[in-house]
């Protein structure tokens, strides 16, 4: 019998004593004796699911590094199996955060090595497993772009942008893509509204803030907005 099977089968039998004898005896000791056991129950068992969590993704960064060190041997195939095998050990429901790591990390071995429809093949496989996360429809629509298809990559990037409405990055990408098709224009607007989310929402930017303040410079910058992307860049310092 679990651990959690145990504890639930003592309380509901030292509820059931407490009940029968009106708070005194056997139930009242046992519904006593619960009181500071299963609160320490649930810390410790809290405790060992974010220590599972920690080992799996130190895990994950692990083989990453190995297959790292094979692609640069000239070793891409057997890099590539070593991600995979370790991919179907982290179920994507079970363990998300390391499973998204290897998948991001086998996509980025893939684009490196020039087989850009190969990492999109790998980031579609992974956002089928997260639906409603935008920052794997980001993901894809940059495997896309990176293969000149900029116009299904903004596509993409809009839908992103509704999954994940107050995500600054999105904004930031969606603005790559559109300067990249020399619609300026556009790309700053979409730049000014990544500031904007950025400062009115930095609780749900998953990117420090700094960083997307530097991304967004650098890509002002690239629509020749020099002085705004000055500005930019003078905030992510202070």
């Amino acid at each position: 019998m679990s651990v959690p099977l145990v504890v639930a089968s003592l309380a509901v039998a030292g509820l059931f004593f407490y009940l029968m004898d009106g708070g005194n005896g056997v139930g009242a000791l046992v519904v006593k004796q619960l009181g500071w056991i299963l609160p320490s129950f649930v810390v410790v068992m809290l405790v060992v699911w974010i220590g599972c969590l920690v080992v799996l993704v130190r895990m994950a960064d692990k083989v990453l590094q190995r297959a790292r060190a094979m692609r640069e041997a000239g070793d891409l195939p057997g890099a590539v199996a070593t991600v995979r095998k370790a991919m179907e050990e982290h179920h994507p429901k079970k363990s998300p955060t390391s499973y998204g790591r290897l998948c991001f990390g086998l996509s980025a071995l893939l684009a490196d090595a020039g087989d850009h429809a190969a990492a999109e093949s790998v980031l579609r496989e992974g956002a089928a497993h997260f639906p409603a996360d935008g920052a794997w429809t980001v993901a894809v629509a940059t495997a896309v772009a990176a293969q000149g298809r900029r116009e299904e990559a903004l596509e993409l990037l809009a839908e992103a942008q509704s999954k994940s409405p107050r995500e600054a990055k999105v904004r930031i990408a969606k603005a790559e893509q559109l300067i990249a098709l020399g619609r300026s224009t556009e790309a700053a607007d979409a730049l000014r509204q990544a500031e904007e989310l950025a400062a009115a929402y930095p609780e749900h930017q998953r990117t420090p803030i700094k960083t997307i303040r530097q991304a967004i410079a650098a890509q002002r910058e690239r629509t020749g907005d020099s002085t705004c992307a000055f500005d930019v860049i003078s905030k992510a310092d202070g």
